[in-house]
């Protein structure tokens, strides 16, 4: 087995997240060692690439839903890893031989068929390494893009706040004469830029509401 492992709920996560049919609450799931390695992109073909979801950079794992199953999802990893999540009312254990099968016929596995090591309803499948590698990938992605969205909305904000017209000193809206440089402060429209007089409850040159001092 792989010394790396990762729980059951985590690896549920990550197919959720890969639009896998993934059954959810009523579920039951298992994992096998067919202790031996396989070729996954060999797999792919043979399950039909039509059928399966292989994208090593997001997921390092083979992510198939046999016909032959309402609501399960299997996944084949290259440290020989069997992992299904099934709704089905046949017994997973069916499932995981059925698919190892395949394999053997598809000239993907040894013959005779390996016998696995199975769990039922593990705490923790076990993973190549590449699983953390794509799991610290995959959380780094979604920090800088959510650092790139508070950034641009930042950006955008600076962009539209009030400014000195004598220093660009940044101004809070509501003062008569600039903090840094002590010129009087003209207000303007937010939305166009008109020059106000003050007091106005809306540009006249546009007609944007503005707050009241």
């Amino acid at each position: 087995m792989g010394e790396s492992t990762v729980s059951t709920s985590e690896l549920v996560a990550r197919l959720d997240a890969l639009d896998a049919d993934v059954s959810g609450g009523a579920s039951t799931s298992a994992y096998a060692d067919l202790q031996t390695t396989v070729n996954l992109n060999a797999v792919a073909i043979g399950l039909g690439l039509e059928d399966v979801t292989y994208d090593p950079e997001r997921f390092p794992g083979i992510v198939h839903s046999p016909d032959a199953y309402d609501e399960t999802v299997v996944v084949v990893f290259g440290n020989g890893t069997l992992f299904v999540d099934s709704g089905a009312s046949v017994g997973v254990h069916e499932i995981i031989d059925d698919v190892t099968e395949q394999l053997v016929e598809l000239g993907l596995l040894s013959e005779p068929t390996p016998s696995s090591e199975f769990s039922l309803t593990p705490t923790e499948v076990p993973v190549p390494p590449e699983y953390e590698e794509t799991a610290t990938r995959a959380e780094t992605d979604a920090k800088n893009e959510t650092a790139d969205r508070e950034g641009s909305a930042g950006d955008e904000a600076a962009a539209g706040a009030e400014r000195c017209d004598s220093c660009g000193h940044e101004l809070a809206g509501n003062e008569n004469f600039c903090p840094d440089c002590g010129e009087e402060v003209r207000p303007s429209c937010p939305a166009c830029g008109h020059e106000l007089a003050g007091g106005e409850n809306f540009c006249p040159e546009c007609g944007t509401g503005l707050a009241a001092d």
